[in-house]
């Protein structure tokens, strides 16, 4: 029984090793993203309201959004639904996020959709959701690179 049970910890190893590299390579992608988001939102802010508010406008373009987004959410919750540590918990729940706001354009009206968008007129909730995407890159970049 010895053999089997270092046999066992071998492979746990092995594919904690695997989600690691999984882990690693979500966080560069995610906080990549992120960071380009978050100054892209803080530079460009007349643009992309523009933006949010013709995506608002055509249901059809927040269809196709919201479908592209719960794919890429299923992807992540699927394939790494890892809580080993601070860095892994946190690109899991990002994946969940992804996911739960692609089913939300998915399913609510074109009214909802455009509630949701109508509150990045004000500033302070476009400054926080912009602060929001620049804490998280900071966060998943200085994580990856310690």
């Amino acid at each position: 029984m010895r053999g089997f049970d270092s046999f066992s910890f071998l492979l746990s190893q092995i594919e904690s090793g695997k989600n690691m590299i999984d882990t690693i390579f979500l966080a560069k992608v995610i906080g990549i993203f992120a960071l380009l988001e978050g100054f892209s939102m803080i530079l460009r802010r007349r643009m992309l309201l523009v933006v949010f508010h013709e995506m608002a406008r055509m249901r059809i373009l927040s269809y196709i959004i919201g479908a592209v987004m719960a794919i890429l959410g299923l992807v992540v919750v699927v394939g790494h639904t890892v809580f080993a540590d601070m860095l892994s918990s946190t690109v899991t729940i990002i994946g969940w996020f992804i996911c739960i706001e692609g089913v939300l354009f998915l399913f609510f009206s074109q009214t909802m959709v455009k509630r949701m968008i109508r509150a990045l007129d004000h500033q302070l909730w476009y400054s926080l959701i912009s602060a929001g995407y620049l804490i998280l890159g900071v966060y998943l970049a200085f994580s990856v690179l310690l």
